[in-house]
């Protein structure tokens, strides 16, 4: 129910953009955002899946006409307004799950590395430098490979000063496992900045 009504919304914005109107993030969904981050009771791996915001696959579904740069407003928009409207729950609950422990592989580990993935996510949406340095801080210390790509992801797609020093070190660590450097080229592949395509003409004779 939350991805049906966050991709109404956007269709809504992109609107918006495409007639260069201001964009207004609905009041009432900002709210509702919220209460599931507040809501101790909703299980980790579903709290992660509410906080999504659909993506931009998933919109040009619905869309007659691919808006490629307005449907990239529209989502960087809501998350930027989310993430900002509440960093600091974002953050603690970000905390509330980063555990240094065993790697475990049962449901509860499972959805709690999938939380923390999105919150650092959404936190790297924040205006001004306060969680700037955060993914490298995950990306340091991750004992698992999902907080290492996922740090290593949000660093590269976020453009951070950091991701040459996060790449360079990923490169260092695995580059003699095939299946890991894939994922390693996947990052960078999939970032949405204007220097992608050079960077993946340069990896192929890497």
């Amino acid at each position: 129910a939350a991805q049906v009504v966050a991709t109404k919304i956007m269709m809504g914005l992109i609107e918006d953009i495409k007639s260069n109107k201001k964009c207004e993030l609905n009041p009432l969904y900002i709210e509702a955002y919220g209460k599931i981050l507040k809501d101790s009771s909703i299980d980790a791996a579903f709290k992660a899946l509410s906080m999504g915001i659909p993506s931009e696959d998933l919109i040009h579904q619905e869309q007659a006409e691919i808006l490629y740069p307005e449907t990239e407003a529209a989502r960087d928009f809501i998350k930027k307004t989310l993430a900002n409207t509440y960093h600091q729950e974002l953050m603690a609950l970000y905390s509330s799950v980063n555990s240094t422990g065993e790697y475990m592989l049962d449901a509860k580990s499972m959805g709690e590395r999938h939380l923390k993935t999105r919150c650092l996510d959404m936190l790297s949406y924040v205006d001004g430098e306060m969680y700037k340095k955060l993914p490298l801080e995950q990306f340091l210390s991750a004992g698992n490979m999902t907080d290492e790509i996922g740090a290593l992801s949000n660093l590269v797609h976020a453009d951070s000063a950091f991701k040459e020093e996060a790449t360079k070190a990923f490169y260092e660590k695995w580059k003699h496992e095939t299946l890991v450097m894939q994922k390693w080229l996947t990052v960078q592949a999939s970032a949405r900045h204007d220097s992608v395509y050079e960077t993946v003409l340069k990896l192929e004779h890497d």
